[in-house]
Parts: structure tokens; C-alpha cells; sequence
């Protein structure tokens, strides 16, 4: 009796760690899917995987946001937006290409370019794959598009 009250036992103990496996499996699979957004400029889309912060939470409940980014320093396209997100900001030292930043509570920043930078932003997500980002933004005012993926 013994013996099958242990062989049931460790039967339920593996099924439950594979239920578990599967339900963190699903967890991460959504989590995934809800951290990406597609940015569209004219014909050209582009994934990026975003942050998990406030700020990003924020921003989604924005979405799709069609807009208009002005150029600065020909390194970065920038929106302002009227209503502040919340922030945490810290000083990166370099940007990257395809960051995706925010910068004081109301400037959504697109950085094409990599570069040394002394400025504070808070990390809103990076462009997955950034071939050609530079040329589809070109230097010029252009309308961009970010929606949910």
C-alpha cells in the first residue's frame, strides 16, 4: 500500500512540475508578445522589443501613435508629447542606433546613429534589426508610425 501511495505521489509531483514548466512557457510567450511594437515609416516596418517599466506601460495605452518626429543633430528623430510619462531616467554614456529613449518626461527620442551622449534618458525599448534605419529616416521631419505587434 505504501508503495503505491509513493508511485501516485511521484507521479503528481511530475505532473505538476510539467504543468508548471507549461504555464511559465505561456507566461513568457505573452510576455514576449506584449513587449513588441511595430514602427512604420512610409513602406518600411521595423520590430522593436520593448523595456518593462512604467514608462513603457504608459506608452502602450497610447498606441498606435502616428506622429510626425523632427530631426536633431542629424542623429535622432524626437516627438514631444503633451502629456508627461513617467520616467527613470540614467546616463547611458553611448547610444546606440535603434535606441528608443525618452528623455526629460515628454520627448520620445529615435536614435538612428550611435554616439557618445552626457544626457540622462529612460530606456523605452531598441529597434531589433536596424539595416537601413538610417536611410529610411533620412535627415529631414518624417511621419512614423508605432503600433502594438
Amino acid at each position: 500500500m505504501k508503495q503505491k501511495l509513493l508511485i501516485i505521489f511521484s507521479l503528481l509531483l511530475f505532473l505538476q512540475s510539467f504543468m508548471t514548466i507549461t504555464a511559465n512557457e505561456i507566461k513568457q510567450k505573452n510576455k514576449d508578445m506584449g513587449n513588441k511594437i511595430t514602427i512604420t515609416i512610409g513602406q518600411k516596418e521595423f520590430v522593436a522589443t520593448l523595456e518593462e517599466n512604467e514608462t513603457v506601460k504608459e506608452l502602450k495605452k497610447r498606441l498606435p501613435l502616428s506622429i510626425t518626429m523632427n530631426d536633431l543633430h542629424s542623429n535622432e528623430k524626437y516627438y514631444h508629447f503633451s502629456k508627461a510619462l513617467p520616467t527613470d531616467s540614467y546616463s547611458p554614456k553611448f547610444i546606440n542606433a535603434g535606441d528608443i529613449m525618452l528623455y526629460d518626461n515628454y520627448s520620445l527620442v529615435l536614435f538612428y546613429k550611435t554616439f557618445s551622449t552626457p544626457y540622462r534618458y529612460t530606456k523605452i525599448g531598441h529597434i531589433d534589426d536596424t539595416h537601413s534605419l538610417e536611410e529610411t529616416l533620412g535627415s529631414e521631419d518624417i511621419a512614423i508610425t508605432f503600433d502594438l505587434k
